[in-house]
């Protein structure tokens, strides 16, 4: 149980987490497909719960026996980490059809092909990143701090890509994509206009979710239509907020 320690101790990332439940043989199909359906707060604390139980079973009571301890042989080293690179292949491999198991590939129209292949790709560099920050010494805080700073910008580029993915699942249409160009700015500049941009997402998601509030609460058809024309709009402009977003980030 290795992973799931390490998963415990690091990020907990949702999506990894769900990977590791899946690869459980006490996994539980009616959990798995709930846990599938995305990333919530209950369905992260039922995540945590099903990890913690399966990496601390309760031992069933034996009768005491007595029986002769013999030594148990060493494992040969080359085969110890080969063995550990199959079993994260099969992790990766796990993890990336569980992470794209809710859209299928032919589905989508060419464009967007192309980022449900970008999605696999940064998912399965996300894994490798992961996988080496675990196996660093504790005292390697340098290196740890690079992995990390990787990894976020890797989570940011793969959030973007299923923002693409799942706004067509939903709506059919696919999101615009910025054309804003930030090459000419200053870093002062760049950073003002970083915090506008995230001040901006914020107020626009807070309006979205009041949207949604009202969606469930609506029963008039008309209404419904106007409301969630309204957040679709929303959806867009944080859409392109953040591609705006990682555009400088990439310029700072």
């Amino acid at each position: 149980m290795n992973a799931i320690d390490n998963w415990f101790k690091n990020s907990k990332d949702y999506y990894e987490g769900v990977a590791l439940y899946a690869a459980l043989p006490s996994k539980k199909i009616r959990i798995l497909k709930k846990l599938n359906s995305g990333k919530n707060n209950h369905n992260m604390a039922t995540l945590v719960s099903e990890l913690r139980k399966a990496n601390n079973p309760t031992p069933i009571p034996r009768k005491p026996t007595l029986k002769t301890t013999q030594p148990t042989p060493a494992a040969p080293i080359v085969e110890t980490v080969v063995q550990t690179q199959a079993l994260r292949r099969q992790l990766a491999n796990t993890s990336a059809e569980v992470d794209m198991a809710w859209i299928r590939f032919g589905d989508l129209p060419p464009t967007l092909r192309v980022k449900y292949s970008k999605a696999k790709d940064v998912f399965y560099q996300m894994m490798e990143l992961k996988f080496a920050l675990n196996d660093l010494p504790d005292n390697a805080e340098v290196d740890a701090l690079a992995i990390q700073i990787q990894i976020e910008e890797l989570e940011e580029q793969r959030d973007l890509l299923w923002e693409a993915l799942k706004y067509w699942q939903r709506h059919k249409t696919e999101l615009p994509s910025s054309d804003k160009d930030y090459t000419t700015m200053s870093e002062l500049q760049l950073d003002k206009e970083k915090r506008n941009i995230k001040s901006s997402i914020t107020k626009l998601q807070q309006r979205a979710d009041a949207n949604y509030l009202l969606l469930d609460a609506c029963t008039d058809s008309r209404q419904q239509q106007l409301i969630e024309d309204k957040i679709r709009r929303g959806e867009q402009r944080i859409h392109m907020h953040k591609q705006n977003l990682l555009k400088i980030d990439n310029l700072l």
